[in-house]
């Protein structure tokens, strides 16, 4: 279980030069990487990303590779063409007698004399950048998956106090229809000393207690929670899948909630939303 949050560096040196390459990963739905690579790398771009897919399933990934040590050509300079260019501009200069001084800037400008460097050019770079890009995103992963580890601790934790939660709500809830049934027939008692109408007790105590019934959100409760224990022990990427379970879970307890006639069975409800909801933020950092 990996987080989708981590960091991880790489640096390489070979016969083009040195380079170093930064991944960074933060929460996203999907995959998304970005590369920012130096000028007139595009070439490269595709092999660095599917350098990253290979090894992550989610996150907003950047990956930063920056050439440094010895000089990297990014462009060609054509030499011939730049003194061409100069006599163009000087003859030109002459003919329309034209005053001024013809500057760097202005022979820089010529049509090929300063070109992109071709694909072709960036081949000796190449084995370099993947391997580098692939220590890094090793180093990436490794820290994804010690976060994983953390939130995956931290999910128990949650998950053990729904479970002490839906265990106090099965416990509680017969005695909620029992303490109501008391209540009832006290009350009938301080009202009047006239028999009750056979069977209208019991049936003013049976709608309540359909009415207050958890009994199947105590059952989905702790299928769900059942699921989410299976999810944890996963190896593969089950975020996506453990913020859906949750949903569902919010879902019933939000119902539990709604059909609480107790202040006890109400108390954990919320404590129970509480946790739910916990547990959502938490799962939302999973890959």
């Amino acid at each position: 279980m990996n987080s989708m949050t981590g960091f991880g560096r790489a640096e390489g040196r070979g016969a083009p030069g040195a380079l170093s390459v930064e991944i960074r990963s933060i929460n996203h739905r999907y995959l998304d990487i970005a590369c920012r690579l130096p000028e007139g790398w595009t070439a490269l771009d595709d092999a660095i990303r599917a350098a990253v897919q290979r090894e992550v399933v989610r996150g907003k990934v950047t990956v930063t590779v920056t050439a440094h040590g010895r000089p990297s050509a990014t462009v060609a300079l054509n030499t011939a063409a730049a003194r061409d260019y100069l006599a163009a501009l000087r003859r030109l200069q002459r003919l329309l007698r034209l005053p001024g001084t013809i500057t760097f800037e202005q022979v820089a400008a010529g049509p090929g004399v300063v070109t992109p460097v071709p694909e072709a050019a960036l081949a000796a770079w190449k084995p370099l950048a993947l391997r580098t890009t692939g220590q890094a995103v090793q180093r990436l992963v490794s820290t994804r998956r010690r976060e994983g580890r953390a939130l995956a601790a931290a999910l128990q934790r949650i998950l053990g106090q729904l479970t002490k939660g839906v265990t106090a709500l099965a416990a509680r809830s017969p005695g909620v229809v029992t303490e109501y049934r008391a209540r009832l027939e006290q009350r009938v008692r301080a009202l009047t000393t006239q028999p009750v109408e056979p069977g209208r007790l019991e049936q003013e105590v049976a709608w309540f207690a359909k009415e207050c019934d958890i009994a199947e959100e105590v059952t989905r409760i702790r299928a769900h929670a059942a699921h989410l224990q299976a999810l944890l022990r996963a190896t593969e990427p089950v975020g996506r899948t453990l913020d859906f379970v949750a949903q569902e879970l919010q879902r019933e307890v939000n119902t539990v909630g709604s059909k609480a006639n107790d202040i006890e069975v109400s108390q954990l409800a919320i404590c129970m939303k509480g946790w739910v909801e916990q547990l959502r933020e938490q799962a939302q950092n999973l890959e």
